[in-house]
């Protein structure tokens, strides 16, 4: 059935746009692995995930070679779950092409078929989020967010993927994405 099919799906966006939330609705609600990026990234560091860093952006495990090994790692445990039928949510940033196509690749490799959502909200939503979040993996702040948006590639036509807009609730950031699922064959 659609909704038992091994699969790759990747929420992308900014910070503080509603990935994880988001992630955690598709764990939740349609029985997908969630591999959260901001947690694997600690976890390979060997820190808490759930205390800050303390590390500015692009320093510390924050650096281009720490975004390239958490992605690889991402895309390994991806890998092992895919390759064994089951379905999987990577929720990171995929603010480069490079990152995006990479997963895609991998999925094609694996035999499932592999989805983006891009999830954005407005510039206002977003800073209220990252301001109230608290014992979080992520340590975006508004900085960050605005370094990641000058940093954002536009995703190809060549790949299956949807934007959502996530300013409104989580219920109906959750209900369109399930739609994309169902559009494409996986719910």
């Amino acid at each position: 059935a659609p909704d038992q099919r091994a699969c790759l799906m990747l929420i992308g966006g900014l910070p503080g746009t509603g990935k994880s939330r988001l992630a955690a609705g598709l764990h939740e609600r349609a029985g997908l692995h969630w591999l959260r990026a901001d947690a694997v990234r600690k976890q390979l560091a060997g820190l808490d995930p759930l205390r800050p860093a303390g590390a500015a952006d692009r320093q510390g495990i924050y650096t281009p070679a720490w975004t390239e090994r958490t992605y690889a790692a991402c895309l390994e445990r991806a890998g092992e779950l895919c390759r064994a039928g089951e379905r999987v949510v990577i929720d990171a940033s995929y603010q480069s092409d490079a990152h995006r196509r990479a997963a895609f690749a991998a999925a094609v490799d694996w035999g499932v078929p592999a989805l983006l959502i891009v999830v954005e909200a407005a510039p206002q939503v977003v800073r209220e989020r990252l301001a109230a979040r608290r014992d979080d993996p992520s340590d975006a702040d508004w900085t960050i967010y605005e370094a990641a948006r000058a940093r954002w590639d536009a995703v190809g036509d060549d790949l299956e993927a949807v934007t959502l807009d996530a300013s409104g609730t989580p219920e109906q950031v959750l209900d369109a994405a399930l739609r994309a699922l169902g559009q494409a064959g996986l719910a």
